[in-house]
């Protein structure tokens, strides 16, 4: 109760909802985009991959890749289609220094968990290498994490897991390719606080699944009973999914 009260209050004191988060005009319907603004955000709700979270132009159990694919992730599931001005949103977060705009992401990131009812233990971020941090100045992820903590009461293993030096931005690569940068990236440098534990994963971008794939199979590894992972935005691919580039 008393971390949603706080974050109601943040919302007053920074004017999160008296200007569009997306235009940046004034905005008086009390929620964080304007009327002309909410006509281009699109929420991941229709018909979707029941294992990656994939958006879907039909009704399928699974999308064509999960169909042929064991993940180590249960499910994965994203709030918003990378689209419009969703994709304004992101691109502010990740490269304008608009780190409150985590916040608002997160709101519809912990909607979308509490309509899995899953109860996770424990949730961690997708790590960045640290000089790639540095000159950013913060990881969105670990700011969407700390977020959906906030509200979620969820524990956050803020420094338990790191990304391995050397290992090269995902922009622009396929699926294979990704999967081949990412493997054996990242290390679990606390296994103990993973032993038999449910954990979340939260992301800002779902593009084809690697990163999610890697991250999950390393936490598995360290001792969880299982990983799920949740993301803001998913980009709408061939039914494919992967938190992108950090």
């Amino acid at each position: 109760m008393a971390l949603n009260i706080w974050n109601s209050v943040k919302n007053v004191i920074f004017n999160r909802k008296l200007t569009c988060n997306i235009c940046g005009r004034e905005n008086f319907n009390g929620e964080y985009f304007c009327d002309d603004c909410k006509k281009s955000v699109v929420k991941n709700d229709g018909y979707i991959c029941d294992h990656c979270g994939a958006p879907l132009n039909y009704p399928s159990a699974y999308c064509d890749v999960c169909r042929d694919r064991n993940l180590s992730f249960k499910f994965m599931r994203s709030a918003y289609i990378y689209t419009g001005g969703i994709k304004r949103v992101i691109k502010s977060l990740k490269y304008g220094g608009k780190r409150y705009l985590a916040d608002i992401l997160a709101d519809e990131v912990y909607n979308l968990y509490l309509k899995t009812g899953y109860n996770a233990d424990i949730a961690v971020f997708v790590p960045m290498v640290k000089a790639r941090e540095k000159k950013r100045g913060y990881n969105q992820s670990r700011e969407l994490a700390r977020a959906f903590r906030s509200l979620s009461g969820v524990p956050l293993a803020d420094n338990a897991i790191i990304k391995k030096e050397g290992v090269i931005s995902q922009v622009g690569l396929t699926r294979n390719a990704r999967l081949n940068n990412l493997r054996d990236s990242f290390k679990v440098v606390d296994k103990a606080i993973f032993k038999d534990k449910k954990v979340i994963i939260i992301d800002d971008v779902a593009t084809t699944g690697s990163t999610a794939e890697t991250l999950s199979a390393a936490i598995i590894r360290a001792g969880a009973r299982e990983a799920v992972v949740f993301t803001a935005v998913v980009t709408a691919r061939k039914g494919v999914n992967d938190t992108t580039d950090k």
